[in-house]
């Protein structure tokens, strides 16, 4: 049975009781918990008084003095992730924790009851549906915070992120999980801060749970693992494969919309602090922020693709409210229409109404050059594509001990060069190639190399020797001992095994004859191995 209670109040005898310090010590165990020491990027802290919204971000070193100023004021929040400077997606640079914003105050049969009681509802909830229970919990005042920490990704790691946001709404809605609450840009109420409609304390209900690993968690949540869905989309691709060809824009192999397009908008901040420094001067504004929304449609549900776009606007554009409204109209028109499920009609097919583009369309309009491309991680040419990848295989290479070639070339060099002296002695002294090589322990081909080395002559008799052994002879090894006059003939055979059956057959002078069209002296040649 749930045990209805009311929450503890600022107008009682509560705020005396529990005094400031443990107030300060309940807030900065949740800013640290959130933030640990180490992490990169920057917090926002937030204040609303009255009409007034107000914002700093700080880095997470300023935290233990800054987050003791706000213990005991209403309507103190702070961000869950961390950020460049400004609280926007565009300049997110570290993801640290997965949240839900449960305003069970809003559903008539939760009304009325302990935040503490919907919490062990919550819990059974995300049991049943096989997901971890939350490292935080936390009472807003109204309603309920459930925060699963994990470790430090960047933010390459949005889509997946996003998609376990969506998971873990699709779970708790029916406590009120507030849909508009899932970016990764929001805010929630600092631990030891007073909510200013209710005048209730903001503050932790349950004990610390554990900090996963972002994978390990996102494995967790959704319902495939990315094993399993790499399988999946194999398995979808092969289904395709065997249908008539059509004509789509599909994503780059390994990604999805959501994730081509982060990359994409990653790349296009890198180029806009490359080429304009961060600021973008007019007759740029309109193209690049028109991708970079298109980017953010894709990554941001329609209540704050809106927020997030003009931020953007203002911060890369110095844009107004009323021009970020009419110039990006088109990508809030078609975020609205994907978001009620809408498909519009591309060559025949039904297809998502956002935009798509692929990377070329993307480097031509902005004539994106070789030296901005060695900055950026996706929008990039084939060639060079390529050449990244030809660098990825040679560390892959020289990790697995794989010597460069030059180092290669050097040392079998001087093998060779050392091994030479002793082939020589052998050669003079009337040994066979394979002789020599088996006395030796190395092989024909280095046996042809040392002779080559120090200027040997393969012998007609050696030709001789090699060709009375049961195995087929190029032809390259046998042309050049014959006279000038019959190599012309011999080029039309196939294989060296016709010409020595025709030396055999007596069609023709046998290697070694003493007569005088024979006598012809034969050109140096080193025997190969064949």
């Amino acid at each position: 049975m749930v045990i209805v209670q009311q929450p503890h109040s600022l107008t009682g005898d509560y705020l005396k009781n529990i005094g400031t310090a443990t107030l300060k010590a309940a807030a900065l165990e949740h800013g640290e918990r959130l933030h640990p020491e180490g992490s990169k990027g920057r917090v926002i802290v937030a204040h609303k008084d009255g009409e007034s919204w107000n914002q700093r971000s700080y880095e997470v070193s300023d935290l233990p003095d800054v987050i003791p100023a706000v213990v005991g004021l209403e309507d103190a929040y702070i961000s869950q992730q961390r950020f460049h400077f400004r609280r926007t997606i565009a300049q997110l640079r570290e993801l640290g924790a997965l949240f839900c914003d449960l305003d069970f105050y809003k559903i008539p049969e939760l009304r009325g009851m302990d935040a503490r009681g919907v919490l062990e509802d919550v819990l059974i909830a995300l049991q049943r549906a096989r997901i971890p229970s939350p490292s935080m919990a936390i009472t807003s005042g109204r309603g309920l915070y459930v925060i699963w920490l994990h470790g430090q990704v960047p933010r390459a790691a949005l889509p997946r992120w996003n998609a376990c946001q969506r998971e873990l709404w699709q779970v708790l809605k029916r406590f009120g999980a507030d849909r508009g609450a899932l970016d990764a840009a929001h805010v929630l109420r600092l631990a030891g801060t007073v909510n200013g409609k209710s005048g209730t304390i903001v503050e932790q209900i349950a004990p610390p749970g554990d900090v996963w690993q972002f994978d390990d968690l996102a494995g967790e949540i959704l319902p495939l693992d990315r094993e399993e869905l790499y399988d999946l989309r194999i398995q979808r691709a092969a289904r395709e494969a065997r249908k008539p060809r059509e004509s789509r824009q599909r994503p780059p192999m390994g990604f999805t919309q959501a994730s081509l397009w982060e990359g994409r908008l990653r790349d296009l901040q890198m180029l806009r602090e490359l080429r304009w420094f961060g600021d973008l001067p007019p007759g740029q504004r309109d193209l690049w922020m028109f991708l970079a929304g298109v980017g953010m449609s894709w990554l941001a549900i329609p209540q704050v693709l809106q927020r997030e776009l003009w931020e953007l606007s203002k911060e890369a554009g110095s844009w107004n409210d009323s021009e970020s409204g009419s110039r990006l109209h088109a990508i809030m028109k078609r975020a609205h229409m994907a978001a009620k499920g809408e498909r519009i009609e591309w060559n025949g097919l039904k297809v998502d109404p956002r935009y798509k583009f692929k990377n070329q369309t993307v480097i031509e309009w902005l004539e994106i050059e070789d030296w901005e491309m060695e900055e950026m991680s996706v929008l990039i040419s084939s060639d060079e594509a390529r050449r990244r990848d030809t660098r990825a295989q040679r560390a892959r290479r020289r990790a697995a001990g794989v010597m460069p070639r030059e180092e290669y070339e050097t040392r079998a060099a001087a093998r060779i060069a050392e091994l030479a002296p002793k082939v020589a002695d052998l050669h003079r002294s009337g040994a066979t190639y394979r002789e020599i090589a088996r006395v030796l322990k190395v092989s024909l081909r280095d046996v042809t190399k040392c002779v080559g080395l120090y200027g040997g002559v393969a012998s007609p008799e050696g030709a001789k020797e090699e060709l009375g052994r049961e195995r087929k002879v190029p032809k390259s090894v046998l042309i050049p001992f014959l006279p000038e006059e019959r190599r012309e003939k011999r080029e039309s055979f196939t294989s060296g095994e016709q010409i020595r059956r025709s030396w055999e057959d007596g069609q023709d002078h046998p290697l070694g004859c003493d007569c005088l069209e024979c006598s012809t002296p034969a050109p140096r040649y080193a025997l190969s191995a064949g």
